[in-house]
C-alpha cells in the first residue's frame, strides 16, 4: 500500500496620457493628389467629443486648428477629406478629394486625434499624448457647397489610473495603443505600451490610456518591491471606460500574483519562492514515467490558469526556527545527526497539522499568504513547469544520481537542501531528500481535462509528493503518488512553500 511506503520509508506603444494642449498646424496639411479634384466647403458639425463613460457629447469643446479626418461614403465610392476649425469664427472648413453625394443623408466615418505628433497626406503619427476619437457610423448630408456633419467622436481606449502612496514610482506595461492611422486604408497600427509613471500628491497616477487583447487580457507592474501581473476584466475596463487599480505591493496585492522569483526575509533567514507561471499539461502517467503504478492513471490535462510561487527548497530547519522558534514536536523527539541536523538540512517529522501551524505563523510574520501547494501545482513545478524542453522521469532528469537523494546514495540520512542539480525552473530536491506535503485530499484521477484543480473536498489521507532518502527511485518520479493523514509524523517527510 502506498500509505505503507510513505510511513516506513517516510499571465502595443507607449501608453496614452490625457493632455490639456492640442496639436495644430503639425498636422494640418493641404491635400494634394494630382489626379483628383480638390474641393472646399464650409462645414456643419452636429454634435462634437464624447468624454470618457459616453459623457454628453459637447460641440463648443473644439481648439483653433483642430483637425478631423473624414471618409464620405459615395455613390462612386470612398472620398476623403480633413476639416479644420477656426475659434475666432466658430467654422469649419473642410477639404474633400472627389465628388460628394448631394442633398441624401449619407455614412461618414469620423476620427479626431488630440495630440497628435505629425501627419501627411496619408498618414497621421501619434505619441503617448494622442488620444484617439472617432465615430464610424457618422453621417453627412451635402447641400449648397455646405457639409452638415452628425458625429458624436466618443475615445477609442479606455483609461485607468493607480491608486497608492504619493511619490511611488513604477512601470505599467501590457496593455496596447495606437501608434499610427493610414488615411487612405483606414487603418490603424497598435503596439504593446510601457509607461514610467508616479503617483502623485491627491494618491493617484496620471490616467493611462490603452485597450488589452482580448485573447490575453494582463496588465504588468514593476517597481522597487517586485513585479506584479494580473488579468483584466474586459467589460470593466472596455473603450471608453474609466477604471482604476490600486497599486499593489509585497504586503497586499490581492488579484494580482507577483511576476518574479521572491527572496523572503523572517528573522534573518532569507528563502527564496520561484515564479512559475500558468500553463497546461499533463498530469500523471505520461510515456517516459516507466513503472507508473494505478493511481497515475489514465494520464490527463490540467490547466493552471494563475502563476504561482514555489519553494526554490524545501522548508530547512533554519527556517523553521525562525518562524517558530523551536523544532517540531514529535513523540520521536526527531532531527537528528543521525538523520541530518543543521540549518540547511530539511525540516522533517512534521505532520500536515503541524505544517498548517507553521503557514499560519509565517503569513502573520510576512504579510503574505503562503500555503501548501496542490497537487497539480507540485507536479507542474516538478517536471519544469513552462520552461522544461523535455519531460523527465524524475525532476530535472533521467539520472536519478544527478537529481535526488534516495536509497543508493543517501547513506541512510537527509542531505543539505540544494546539494543535487535543479530542475529547469531552478527547483532543488523535488525528487528525493524528503517527502512534501501537498493540500489535497487523495483520491484517484479521472480521464477528462482539468482546470486549477484542488482535490477531493474532503477525504481521510493527504498527498505526499517526491519521495525520500529512503525510498527506491521509482518512488521519486515525479509522476508518483502517496498519502498519509494529517496527524501523521516520519522522519522522511518534509514540506515546500507556495504562494
Amino acid at each position: 500500500m502506498k500509505i505503507y511506503r510513505y510511513i516506513y520509508s517516510i499571465f502595443a506603444m507607449a501608453i496614452l496620457l490625457i493632455a490639456s494642449a492640442c496639436n495644430k498646424s503639425s498636422i494640418i496639411d493641404e491635400l494634394s493628389d494630382e489626379t483628383v479634384e480638390l474641393h472646399t466647403a464650409s462645414l456643419t458639425m452636429n454634435g462634437g467629443v464624447c468624454a470618457f463613460d459616453n459623457s454628453r457629447a459637447d460641440s463648443n469643446d473644439w481648439q483653433n486648428g483642430d483637425c478631423i479626418y473624414l471618409r464620405f461614403t459615395t455613390a462612386n465610392g470612398i472620398v476623403t477629406g480633413k476639416a479644420i476649425y477656426d475659434n475666432e469664427t466658430g467654422d469649419w472648413t473642410v477639404t474633400y478629394n472627389g465628388n460628394l453625394t448631394e442633398g441624401v443623408e449619407t455614412k461618414c466615418e469620423t476620427y479626431f486625434f488630440r495630440n497628435a505628433v505629425s501627419g501627411t497626406d496619408s498618414n497621421i503619427v501619434f505619441d503617448k499624448n494622442t488620444i484617439v476619437y472617432a465615430d464610424k457610423e457618422a453621417s453627412y448630408i451635402f447641400k449648397d457647397e455646405v457639409v452638415l456633419l452628425n458625429a458624436n467622436l466618443f475615445p477609442q481606449t479606455a483609461r485607468f489610473r493607480f491608486e497608492g502612496e504619493p511619490g511611488t514610482s513604477f512601470i505599467v506595461s501590457g496593455h496596447c495603443y495606437y501608434m499610427s492611422y493610414n488615411i487612405a486604408s483606414n487603418t490603424f497600427k497598435q503596439i504593446v505600451g510601457e509607461e514610467i509613471t508616479q503617483i502623485g500628491d491627491n494618491g493617484y497616477s496620471p490616467y493611462i490610456y490603452g485597450f488589452f487583447d482580448e485573447d490575453n487580457p494582463s496588465i504588468i507592474v514593476s517597481k522597487d518591491d517586485g513585479t506584479f501581473k494580473r488579468s483584466i476584466n474586459t467589460t470593466n475596463y472596455a473603450i471608453g471606460k474609466t477604471g482604476y487599480l490600486s497599486l499593489p505591493n509585497t504586503s497586499n496585492y490581492t488579484g494580482w500574483s507577483i511576476f518574479n522569483d521572491l527572496a523572503i526575509t523572517v528573522n534573518d533567514v532569507t528563502f527564496k519562492m520561484i515564479l512559475v507561471e500558468a500553463g497546461t499539461f499533463t498530469m500523471g502517467a505520461t510515456s517516459e514515467q516507466t513503472g507508473a503504478d494505478d493511481d497515475e492513471k489514465p494520464a490527463h490535462q490540467v490547466t493552471l490558469t494563475k502563476d504561482f510561487h514555489i519553494g526554490e527548497t524545501e522548508v530547512t530547519q533554519a527556517l523553521w526556527y525562525a518562524v517558530m522558534g523551536q523544532k517540531p514536536v514529535s513523540a520521536g523527539g526527531a532531527w537528528e545527526s543521525s538523520y541530518g541536523l543543521g540549518d540547511n538540512y530539511p525540516a522533517y517529522d512534521i505532520s500536515w497539522n503541524d505544517c498548517q501551524k507553521f503557514i499560519s505563523k509565517l503569513n502573520q510574520l510576512t504579510g503574505l499568504t503562503f500555503r501548501l501547494p496542490t497537487e497539480a501545482e507540485w507536479e507542474y513545478a516538478a517536471r519544469g513547469g513552462n520552461k522544461a524542453t523535455i519531460q523527465t522521469l524524475y525532476s530535472g532528469s533521467n539520472t536519478i544520481d544527478e537529481v535526488a537523494w534516495f536509497y543508493d546514495n543517501s547513506s541512510w540520512s537527509t542531505h543539505e537542501v540544494a546539494g543535487k542539480a535543479a530542475n529547469a525552473l531552478g527547483l532543488y530536491d523535488m525528487s528525493g531528500n524528503v517527502w512534501e506535503w501537498c493540500n489535497d485530499c487523495y483520491d484517484n484521477y479521472s480521464s477528462g481535462a482539468q482546470t486549477d484543480p484542488t482535490g477531493p473536498s474532503s477525504g481521510s489521507y493527504l498527498v505526499v509528493r517526491g519521495g525520500c532518502w529512503s525510498d527506491l527511485a521509482t518512488c521519486c518520479r515525479v509522476a508518483y503518488r502517496a498519502y498519509n493523514s494529517v496527524t501523521s509524523r516520519g522522519i522522511v517527510g518534509g514540506m515546500r512553500l507556495a504562494l
